[in-house]
């Protein structure tokens, strides 16, 4: 195995483009907004290759060489190294806010990193629950796609349910991914307590375009049945009559 340090960074590049899949970077490019530069590597390899350096002496060495570097693929293996590493919390602190503040810069750099932090989630819930509601309420899109991508990851029972509805109904970003991504909890919390979120859902300060993307996962669910999509299509239809 590599050894990872400065010295070996240019034959850990060697490696990487030797993943390369071309036609995997073409269709990406397309359907990750603001990737920027990339090389083309699957999400797979590149999470093998973040626990291989995860597994070396040289993990927090290795991860302040790649938080320097903007290539996409780097930035993808950067946030799966913070899911991975052994550090104490002020450490992981410093490494999740600056990944969430400085280097999530699309959707899939984002989404990716929240799946990356389940086991550090399930060791300290409560602290990742208080993050995410500091970042939903920011004004950078980002920041608040995290914190909601977060919820549906990771708080989807009723105890918080209250709140998140709360966040939701407060949400003023206009940002195409950050209402998909408040779309996208209305739904998956649809799937845990229907009754509640469809009291959501019929709430006047949620926007239409919300609430219809919400309906249209909620449909498009294999874990909802066709009475309850039905119900929920008949709330598009009822705020449909009122426009």
């Amino acid at each position: 195995m590599l050894e990872f340090n400065q010295e070996t960074f240019n034959d850990f590049m060697q490696i990487l483009y030797q993943k390369q899949d071309l036609k995997y970077k073409e269709f990406n490019d397309k359907v990750v907004n603001g990737v920027g530069e990339s090389i083309g590597v699957r999400v797979p390899d590149l999470r093998n290759i973040a626990k291989q350096i995860s597994q070396s002496e040289n993990d927090l060495e290795m991860l302040n060489i790649i938080a320097q570097q903007n290539l996409y693929e780097l930035r993808m293996i950067e946030g799966m190294l913070i899911g991975l590493i052994k550090v104490d919390n002020n450490q992981l602190t410093a490494f999740i806010e600056n990944f969430v503040e400085n280097r999530i810069n699309n959707w899939a750099l984002c989404d990716c990193f929240v799946s990356s932090l389940k086991t550090k989630v399930k060791h300290n819930k409560a602290w990742f629950y208080e993050k995410a509601k500091f970042y939903a309420i920011s004004e950078n899109p980002w920041e608040i796609r995290f914190g909601l991508v977060i919820f549906l990851s990771y708080f989807k029972e009723r105890d918080y349910f209250a709140q998140i509805q709360d966040i939701i109904l407060n949400l003023t970003s206009q940002e195409y991914y950050v209402r998909m991504a408040a779309a996208w909890l209305i739904s998956v919390l649809y799937v845990e307590m229907p009754i509640e979120t469809l009291d959501l859902l019929k709430n006047n300060r949620l926007d239409n375009w919300t609430r219809n993307k919400a309906i249209q996962k909620i449909k498009e669910s294999f874990r909802v049945s066709a009475e309850e999509k039905a119900e929920a299509e008949s709330i598009k239809k009822l705020f449909s009559q009122k426009n």
